[in-house]
């Protein structure tokens, strides 16, 4: 499910590798759990260098897919 929302620009992962969601995104059963509650945490890095994204890449998703401006932070 992640997979597909990643694709269809629901949330994004910014260069400082924090999960960002869409202002846009809603959902019912299960968002704030599956989604919300990791909005504006860092994700961990990957166990071998080779396997993280490259910049050029993270930085296309987040200008070319993601569906911006990401939630506010507000309290």
């Amino acid at each position: 499910m992640h997979h597909k929302l990643f694709d269809r620009g629901v949330f994004t992962i910014n260069s400082s590798r924090k999960l960002l969601v869409s202002e846009e995104a809603n959902g019912t059963n299960g968002f704030d759990e599956w989604l919300m509650s990791f909005h504006g945490r860092e994700i961990r890095s990957p166990v071998h260098p080779a396997y993280a994204p490259q910049e050029s890449f993270m930085n296309w998703h987040v200008s070319e897919v993601f569906k911006g401006p990401e939630r506010y932070f507000g309290n």
